[in-house]
């Protein structure tokens, strides 16, 4: 069966996350841009408590608003596998999470040089 053969009741409420895909876009863009900025933080995240509060806490940030594009993009590929724009959807948003991913990896050697010098 179809989803849009469901009744409304038995389906996922994906506009609670995103309106539309034009709204979506708009996250999406502005998600690639700040995780562009992350690496700002490179360097310098260990200077002070308040560089690594600021790094930790957007990093938090930009990481619920991948998951918010990730699970609209998966659930709407998943309304129907067949279509292709939604699939390319999923596979950017996957795309975006793996650039998050490498854009912070810098933090995990840092920390770990952090903790073996107390």
């Amino acid at each position: 069966m179809k989803r849009k053969d469901q009744k409304v009741e038995n389906c996922w409420a994906i506009e609670d996350l995103y309106e539309s895909d034009e709204v979506f876009e708009q996250d999406f863009h502005q998600l690639e841009e700040k995780i562009t900025k992350l690496s700002s933080f490179r360097g310098r995240v260990a200077d002070s408590g308040e560089s690594l509060f600021s790094y930790l806490e957007e990093d938090m940030r930009l990481s619920q608003m991948a998951e918010r594009l990730y699970v609209y993009a998966c659930q709407k590929s998943h309304e129907d596998t067949a279509n292709a724009t939604y699939q390319k959807l999923s596979n950017q948003a996957r795309t975006l999470l793996v650039n998050k991913e490498a854009a912070t990896a810098f933090l995990d050697r840092k920390s770990t040089r952090l903790n073996s010098s107390h």
